[in-house]
């Protein structure tokens, strides 16, 4: 624009030097007309030129109205969409930890999540005793709903649909206003054994040790829990139905008489920042109450699932069931530890016919069981109560393999003597203990994914016709996914 104005005062310049030069008269007032049309043709190009630019200002004026109504159109939309947002629901998987797909409401306070767990298992005898054979099957098949209702109430409900069977294993809710105090109502684990309350998903071995079968796993009730001062307090104190050992109680109660359950269980440095302090817990659980007849009365198997000890079919439960148990456990860097000791005190009866005459016997049997875990993650990642992390998923493109931990346990259940003299058990069928030790390796592809390897051998005393059951030997696999 600058340079037309320098070529219309050129032209002007250049005109009035040619209307003052010397010049012949008769031409003059010509070049006089001609200069004139000149001076009217550049004005008329300068008013040209301000009609331009003043319709070029209007129309930057109109596209920069036309440019902030659109930006109040898209911060309008951009607004409500905010708004739209923050009443959607948030959907997340949760890779990191134990699988699940989670639904929560835009405001957090509403939670769905559904998820579970397959766990296929090979089992192989070297040496056995008569018992079942060498075999694969779907141990277990556990898919679970759970979540959050209204921020203070929590519900879970699961099923496994292992072995061929069809049983519900959760069932409860769970309410919490207080981290201090918490109220559970339906079907859950009772708050008694240390690694019987360790979630599936978790455990060093395929399965569980000797000392789980004498605790009782999942009993309807209600029970009262919370953690207190950072956590370093935990207890349970409830009233269930009255579960027979190892044994998940699903039915309606078949007497009056409740068990009475509590734990409590202390982690005196979860609040200290030194990490090797932090994974200490040590606690007691037990529960006293009453079984009467028609109660089933305990069967204990080896590790490889293979029955050692059943009570004889005329006895029966008789009165009075008390278990306690000292546990502890030790988590400290890729170091793991856990045990336990589990005494178990039942009244049992027995009857017998003599000659048209019934007579009934009864004693208290008391039984004893201890187990020692320990295990050491060869990878460097963290041992845990609950499971392993991989610090890198398996994938052998980029050289990963994921975590490698060791585990090793011995772990003994011996049953009174009195059990035989009484008439309770057959000695020629039924073992009195059992030691069993074992040796294991978990290789965790993904957090979700677990392939476990372990040999177990089981000793006895009794358990035959003439002296000792045979040992047992096994190879045990198990296959684990989360979903």
């Amino acid at each position: 624009m600058q340079h037309r104005w320098l070529r219309i005062y050129l032209a002007l310049s250049g005109a009035l030097l040619l209307w003052t030069a010397p010049a012949p008269a008769q031409s003059r007032d010509e070049q006089l007309q001609r200069l004139q049309q000149q001076v009217n043709e550049l004005e008329r190009q300068i008013k040209a030129l301000r009609q331009a630019e003043q319709r070029k200002e209007r129309n930057f004026e109109a596209v920069d109205r036309r440019v902030k109504a659109i930006g109040r159109q898209v911060e309008g939309q951009q607004s409500r969409q905010r708004q739209m947002s923050g009443k959607l629901p948030k959907v997340s998987y949760n890779y990191k930890d134990k699988g699940g797909l989670t639904v929560e409401s835009a405001d957090g306070a509403n939670r769905f999540t559904v998820g579970g767990w397959i766990q296929e298992e090979g089992r192989y005898y070297t040496t056995q005793s008569p018992g079942a054979p060498s075999t694969f099957l779907i141990r277990r098949a556990r898919p679970y709903l759970e979540g959050t209702v209204a921020n203070y109430y929590d519900f879970r409900l699961m099923t496994d649909f292992g072995q061929g069977n069809a049983v519900l294993e959760d069932a409860f809710a769970d309410i919490h206003y207080f981290a201090s105090a918490r109220v559970r109502v339906g079907q859950f684990k009772e708050p008694v054994g240390l690694e019987r309350l360790q979630d599936d998903r978790w455990n060093e071995f395929p399965e569980r040790g000797l000392a789980s079968q004498l605790v009782p796993d999942r009993d309807i009730g209600f029970d009262l829990h919370g953690k207190l001062w950072h956590e370093v307090v935990e207890y349970s104190l409830g009233i269930f139905n009255g579960a027979t050992d190892n044994v998940a109680m699903t039915n309606i109660d078949g007497n009056n008489a409740k068990d009475f359950a509590g734990r409590i269980f202390l982690r005196p440095f979860a609040g200290y920042s030194n990490e090797a302090l932090q994974g200490l817990g040590v606690g007691f659980a037990g529960t006293y109450g009453s079984s009467e007849k028609g109660i089933a009365l305990d069967t204990f198997k080896t590790a490889a699932q293979n029955t050692f000890f059943k009570y004889n079919s005329n006895a029966f439960a008789a009165g009075g069931r008390l278990r306690y148990s000292p546990q502890f456990y030790y988590y400290g860097g890729p170091f793991g530890v856990l045990g336990e000791f589990v005494y178990n005190s039942q009244k049992v009866g027995a009857s017998s016919t003599i000659n048209g005459v019934t007579k009934y016997n009864t004693r208290e049997i008391t039984s004893y069981a201890w187990n020692l875990t320990v295990d050491y993650v060869l990878t460097g990642e963290n041992a845990s109560y609950d499971g392993i992390v991989p610090r890198h998923n398996f994938d052998p493109r980029f050289d990963s393999w994921g975590a490698f931990d060791v585990a090793a346990r011995v772990n003994q259940l011996v049953v009174d003597r009195d059990v035989f003299s009484g008439g309770f058990a057959n000695p020629q069928t039924s073992a009195d203990w059992a030691l069993e030790w074992g040796i294991g390796i978990n290789w965790w592809l993904a957090r979700q994914f677990r392939l476990q390897t372990a040999y177990v051998r089981t000793t006895f005393h009794e358990g035959a016709r003439h002296g000792n059951r045979k040992p047992e030997s096994a190879i045990l696999q198990q296959l684990q996914i989360l979903f």
